[in-house]
């Protein structure tokens, strides 16, 4: 395994280039194909997740300091290069986990050292490039005046759950689900009380979310 390691960041960068002779420098093209399948399988690789906490440092309730937050998380193995962005519980992380094994290996470090357990929702950064990629209120003039959130919610939803949580939309407030994600577009220069919530989102759909403004969501990304 040792000498799969050594050599697999050669065949990422491409230092084994093809000749006309369908060989890389040596190493038949069979060869290429069980180091790629390897990799797959082990995960030498390094995915840059950002793990969204549920519901903390909410109104006085399940108070966690960033500061501690980044020892919780840079304690864990097989955990790098940590940060952390604003009170609402965003961390960004390298790791060469899956998506299950981190969210697996997160819920059982941080019930430790917290006391309880906290919901958690893990997203890579590709995935949150693709989120404000799909944006589907893009010609929107997002503003104080009318703030655009997106939801993340712990599994795709069903079409009956999508009919119904966008049927909520009118004026005020628009909703659209894509994927594992609920855009809410809401006017905010109004008097009338807005639907939009995580308690509504979560009552509607029948399932745990965590929301994020825009302006959140896109400065992650420069971290």
């Amino acid at each position: 395994m040792l000498l799969f390691k050594n050599i697999l960041p050669f065949l990422q960068l491409g230092h084994f280039k093809r000749n006309t002779a369908g060989i890389s420098q040596g190493f038949p093209e069979n060869m290429l194909l069980v180091f790629t399948n390897f990799q797959r399988k082990y995960r030498f690789y390094m995915t840059t997740y950002i793990v969204f906490l549920r519901a903390i440092n909410v109104s006085g309730h399940r108070i966690i300091k960033m500061e501690d937050l980044l020892k919780m998380f840079t304690a864990m193995p097989g955990i790098k290069n940590v940060r952390t962005y604003i009170q609402s519980g965003n961390v960004l992380i390298d790791t060469t986990d899956s998506e299950d094994k981190l969210l697996k290996k997160l819920n059982k470090h941080l019930a430790a050292a917290l006391g309880y357990e906290v919901e958690i929702f893990i997203r890579s950064k590709a995935e949150i490039e693709t989120i404000i990629k799909n944006n589907p209120y893009k010609k929107e003039p997002i503003s104080k005046a009318l703030k655009l959130y997106v939801s993340f919610l712990e599994q795709h939803p069903s079409k009956e759950e999508v009919v119904l949580i966008e049927s909520f939309s009118n004026d005020l407030e628009r909703f659209k689900v894509k994927g594992r994600e609920l855009y809410a577009l809401c006017r905010k220069d109004t008097t009338e009380k807005l639907k939009y919530s995580n308690m509504f989102i979560e009552k509607k759909l029948g399932m745990l979310a965590t929301g994020r403004d825009w302006n959140t969501i896109n400065k992650i990304l420069d971290l």
